[in-house]
């Protein structure tokens, strides 16, 4: 008896379970909604997300290889777009801008237009700080498409290697004695390439860079076909005049950044010579206001320097009560009058002393005044 009730109480509960079942698929047909699939690509997309929102030189839509640290073992693909000389795309990059470590392409080398960044170069240029100008000139990257040998599974991956790799590389293509070319960029008889990476940020090294021994087919024809349907020009991304130069007043420190590689300056440094032009030029102006509103004020030495119509001029500005009615010639009137003017005005005649530079430019500019006035 127990099990048959127990029998029974399943049975119950089933057709409980198929009555809900009912009843959601019921409410799911009346609202409309279907629900569908994602596919693994978007889920593997979300887990590989990252908590940073850096902008970067390529679209969304490519995979970017970054070297291990370590032996790396990879196979560039061949050229997929349009009167190619070469397998690689030649890029000019400004890396580490803004508080998010963003990546730039130059426009300004790239499509001979107006950049902010180049433009700030220049300026440091005229001033002639070579320094902080090489820290914010754009770096010379050669965009491959490659396939990671030790991890196929990754399939198309896109690099933009450092000029420097590209040169060992293709040195190594060419034989010194015979002037022979290895294509190791062929599909089907091309060669891997291996490399060591050293190092982090600034202090990253790539030695023992060597073409294999021996030609192999890629046997990847799916990879390849998709650096056909999207050719690397093609994967380039070009922001705006203004929001580059929104990144890059931006300023701030930004946390490393390997595809700032040997060959470029600390973001440290970047930010720390941005701050010293900045302070500079705040100093500058500070100084220029200083200077002007110093030109307003008036002084003993320049009191007893005036002629009778400067005296006049300067006791209608200051409303002074001093008689300018006085003979120009006559040179006690005039020393008179000028010592009444320095009364009024609470001037003193100063200890004798040189004058400083500061004071000698202010006089200048002060003659030059009575010039224009003349």
């Amino acid at each position: 008896m127990p099990k048959k009730r127990r029998r029974t109480r399943d049975r119950d509960s089933g057709r409980k379970a198929s009555r809900k079942d009912r009843k959601k698929r019921g409410k799911s047909r009346k609202s409309g909604f279907k629900y569908k699939s994602r596919g693994t690509d978007a889920w593997k997309k979300r887990a590989e997300q990252s908590g940073y929102n850096r902008r970067s030189m390529f679209i969304e839509e490519v995979k970017v290889f970054r070297p291990k640290e370590g032996d790396n073992l990879i196979r560039i693909l061949p050229p997929t777009w349009d009167d190619a000389e070469h397998y690689g795309h030649e890029v000019f990059v400004h890396y580490g801008i803004g508080p998010d470590g963003d990546s730039f392409i130059d426009l300004n080398k790239m499509l001979n237009e107006p950049d902010p960044i180049e433009e700030e170069r220049a300026r440091a240029l005229q001033d002639n700080d070579k320094d902080y100008a090489n820290s914010i000139s754009s770096k010379k990257r050669v965009c491959v498409y490659l396939i990671d040998r030790d991890d196929e599974e990754a399939g198309l991956q896109l690099w933009a290697m450092p000029w420097t790799i590209d040169a060992d590389i293709t040195t190594l293509a060419v034989d010194k004695r015979s002037g022979e070319v290895l294509d190791i960029d062929d599909p089907e008889d091309g060669y891997d390439v291996e490399f060591t990476k050293t190092g982090k940020g600034i202090a990253t090294k790539y030695v023992g860079i060597a073409i294999a021994r021996k030609s192999s087919e890629l046997e990847m024809p799916d990879a390849l076909q998709e650096a056909i349907d999207l050719p690397i020009p093609d994967t380039l991304k070009f922001y705006e005049y203004e929001e580059i130069e929104k990144c890059f007043n931006a300023g701030g420190s930004a946390y490393d950044d390997e595809e700032e590689e040997e060959d470029g300056k600390s973001r440290k440094r970047k930010d720390k010579k941005k701050k010293q032009r900045r302070r500079r030029d705040e100093e500058e102006e500070e100084e220029e206001e200083e200077e002007e509103e110093e030109d307003e004020e008036v002084t003993w030495e320049e009191v007893q320097g005036m002629d009778l119509e400067e005296l006049s001029d300067l006791i209608d500005e200051e409303e002074l009560e001093a008689d300018d009615d006085v003979d120009e010639e006559d040179d006690e009137d005039m020393e008179d009058l000028r010592n009444d003017v320095c009364k009024e005005l609470g001037l003193k005649k100063p200890k004798k002393r040189k004058a400083s530079k500061k004071e000698k430019e202010k006089l200048r500019k002060r003659s030059k005044k009575k010039k224009r006035r003349r």
